[in-house]
């Protein structure tokens, strides 16, 4: 009973002390000028609202069911930050990866991430880095526009539309 009694004596100081330090903190950040909370909250800017997609199109006039298809795109990173394009999805394929075409073999090569410097335009396509649609769930027509989700290592999300 007495060691019990202890660990809650000794618990209720740790706890007070957290509980001191965290109003110190909040009344010091309180107390921050306004200019700078503007350049915090700038230093973590959220790759899905400073990362625009234009120009996205499947490479390829008609696919098949089953067929495997390239996106090229562009993507400009309008921040001051490094952004990781980690993912993509599509409701019309049953995997996408994201690639990269080795110049000098011809071969693609599966990617964990595409990365994006500050202020960098990026154009994806079959030459270089890409998306691939791999084993589509039903045919494919140029005039036909697709959702793809693109997942940033930050873990936001863009949507956009391919043609």
């Amino acid at each position: 009973m007495i060691k019990i009694l202890n660990k809650a004596k000794n618990f209720t100081v740790t706890l007070s002390t957290v509980i001191a330090l965290c109003v110190t903190l909040t009344i010091s950040f309180a107390n921050t000028p306004q200019d700078y909370r503007s350049v915090l909250k700038h230093q973590n800017q959220v790759a899905a609202q400073v990362i625009t997609i234009t120009k996205a199109h499947i490479i390829s006039d008609k696919l098949k069911i089953h067929d495997n298809a390239i996106i090229s795109a562009v993507i400009n990173n309008h921040s001051n930050q490094h952004h990781e394009i980690i993912a993509a999805y599509s409701p019309v394929a049953q995997i996408i990866q994201l690639h990269k075409t080795n110049d000098e073999l011809s071969t693609m090569k599966q990617l964990n991430h595409i990365s994006l410097n500050p202020h960098e335009s990026l154009t994806l396509n079959k030459d270089q880095y890409h998306i691939m649609l791999i084993n589509l769930n039903k045919a494919l027509t140029n005039q036909e526009k697709i959702p793809l989700f693109i997942e940033f290592k930050d873990g936001s999300w863009l949507k956009t539309l391919v043609s």
